[in-house]
């Protein structure tokens, strides 16, 4: 047969026949029957018996030679050197977290108790007592460099009866335990207000009761909503009773924290016994006035013959003019301190009054309507002014700050929340006010950046004159700045700075919340070192990065005076430092978030 054939015919023959014996049969595919297992196929018929078979679609058959099996084990061989190659890249990255160095013992090719390395066979190399010892080491430089980890909860779970596994049996038991410190024996002067606030319906004058009691009764009336005109009129002696009685001396001070319920004549009345003294120093403080503060109020304490204000305070006074506001400070050129906060009718004539105050010392213009001009202008603030607050203001940005910087203003406090500043308006706040300011607030101050704020706190360049001295803070607002921006690196030259004298009093207030990831255990620890004398309030809410060992860590080491921490969102959070935080059911735990 194979001699009738060409050679090339010949050789084609012989190969098939060679590869024939070498192929694999095509079988047909089995038919799945149902089964509790997707990958298990029907039984199938063979000379040994029923057997079950696997059947995967995506598995890739590879040809029964010698070459296809050495292609597997080439496979196999260089998938597991990727996987040693990124054991090494995790461990050393690791190490770069936690601030190691490769002469710490730690080599790229010995074990650990998280990721062994095996040799490229898969082997894993048995471990001696020296690895142990290096293990040992390792762990030993971590906690001393990480001092959090070493932080245990102060209960024994082991202690605690079976009810207790209910987080609402905890929350329960702290209330009840809050509520018995609380004192049983009020003061006699709460006593004395008390019983006048509850009939006050009955009082016709107060008679000779001086002005602080007379600001007293007024807020105890204002929280239970029974300040109107009527009681206006007696806290002011204004009533046809008063000169029976006689009503005193004439008030020093307006203290109403919610005029909803005055109107304007009721208000009158009050402003007519405040101005009948000839006391400097005047003091009006109203919140929401609302209708009660307008021009007929503002006509009265601008009068010809008085001008004794030292305090003006006025919030959401909507009816209240332009022009008035102008009336009311150039008659009080000595005020001293000034709020006008959501009073949307202000405008240039207001400002032209504001710029006259060469005495005061702070201002308050939030949800101020003025436009980017008045607000850059170095007229609206005065030489001698300590504490500014634009926050909510739309026009604010970087030529407000610059026109501080060229009055010179030795700031103390600065509320920039929710403005248009950005990473060279801090720059500049830095230059003229970083040796006298104390409190910064930047909420949601979203054109700072991480870069930004490093550089605010850099200590550096302090010798510098183009970069002025890094402030020492006490106070410090840096919630909602967006992903990232607030991070360790921040926090720990924050600390660095606040806690200047290295004695461990620094920040005293402290709210980062909406840091999200961006601050961890470490900036707990931070914190824990530069300011356990001095921090009484921290919010951290909303950074989930934080645990229970980082939070408990700080409450360990901070000393009595740490009372408050909210810490809304955070979920990860548990009972190992809801109830082992070892501070007394004193300490104020805001935020816990109940899970089951």
């Amino acid at each position: 047969y194979l001699q009738k054939m060409s050679r090339n015919a010949q050789n084609r023959e012989i190969a098939a026949s060679a590869g024939a014996r070498m192929a694999r049969p095509t079988a047909p595919r089995v038919a799945t029957v149902g089964s509790s297992s997707d990958a298990v196929t029907a039984a199938s018929s063979t000379p040994f018996g029923s057997v079950r078979q696997r059947v995967n679609d995506n598995e890739e058959q590879e040809w029964c030679g010698p070459f296809s099996v050495a292609r597997q084990f080439i496979k196999e061989r260089e998938e597991k050197k990727r996987e040693k190659d990124a054991r090494i890249a995790r461990r050393r990255r690791r190490r770069e977290e936690n601030g190691e160095d490769h002469a710490s013992g730690d080599d790229d090719d010995c074990g650990s108790n998280e990721d062994s390395d095996s040799d490229i066979d898969g082997e894993t190399a048995p471990r001696t007592a020296l690895d142990n010892l290096a293990s040992k080491k390792r762990e030993d430089l971590r906690k001393q460099r990480n001092p959090s980890l070493t932080w245990q909860p102060s209960f024994k779970k082991s202690s605690l009866s079976p009810s207790s596994n209910n987080q609402y049996v905890h929350r329960k038991r702290q209330r009840d335990s809050m509520q018995q410190h609380i004192s049983a024996i009020p003061s006699l002067a709460s006593l004395c207000v008390n019983f006048l606030v509850d009939n006050f319906e009955c009082i016709e004058s107060l008679g000779f009761v001086d002005s602080e009691a007379r600001t007293m009764i007024s807020r105890s009336l204002v929280e239970i909503g029974k300040l109107d005109d009527s009681a206006v009129a007696i806290i002011a002696g204004a009533n046809t009773t008063d000169f029976y009685y006689g009503g005193g001396d004439s008030i020093e001070s307006i203290e109403i924290p919610d005029a909803s319920k005055v109107s304007e004549n009721g208000m009158c009345k009050l402003i007519k016994k405040l101005t009948e003294g000839d006391r400097d120093g005047k003091v009006v403080l109203v919140g929401h006035a609302g209708l009660a503060v307008g021009d007929k109020a503002a006509e009265l304490l601008s009068g010809d013959d008085w001008g004794k204000l030292g305090v003006f305070s006025v919030e959401g006074a909507y009816v209240l003019h332009d022009q008035a506001i102008e009336k009311v400070l150039t008659k009080n050129k000595e005020i001293r301190s000034l709020t006008l906060n959501i009073c949307h009718l202000m405008g240039e004539k207001a400002a032209k009054g504001i710029s006259g105050l060469e005495q005061l010392q702070e201002l308050s213009l939030e949800h101020c309507p003025l436009q980017s001009k008045a607000l850059s202008s170095p007229n609206l603030y005065a030489k001698n002014l300590r504490s500014v607050s634009l926050a909510c203001s739309n026009f604010v940005d970087d030529g407000a700050i610059k026109a501080m910087s060229g009055v010179g203003c030795p700031l103390a406090h600065i509320n920039l929340s929710k403005t248009h500043v950005t990473d060279q308006g801090i720059f500049i706040l830095r230059q003229f006010a970083g040796s006298t300011l104390r409190s910064l607030e930047l909420e949601e101050v979203l054109k700072i950046t991480n870069e930004g704020l490093k550089v605010f706190f850099e200590p550096g360049q302090e010798g510098a004159m183009e970069w002025g001295k890094v402030p020492s803070l006490r106070r410090i607002v840096l919630s909602n700045m967006g992903e990232g921006v607030v991070c360790n690196d921040v926090f720990r030259l924050l600390c660095e700075a606040a806690n200047a004298k290295g004695d461990g009093d620094g920040l005293d207030y402290c709210d980062f919340s909406g840091a999200g990831k961006g601050i961890t255990d470490k900036a707990m620890e931070h914190l824990a070192k530069h300011s356990k004398n001095s921090l009484t309030n921290l919010d951290i809410s909303f950074c989930h990065e934080i645990t229970n060992k980082g939070i408990g860590h700080l409450c360990a080491v901070a000393e009595k005076q740490f009372k408050r921490v909210a810490l809304w969102g955070n979920s990860q959070l548990t009972d190992d430092f809801f109830d082992g935080h070892g501070r007394g059911d004193e300490f104020c735990i805001e935020g816990i978030w109940l899970k089951r």
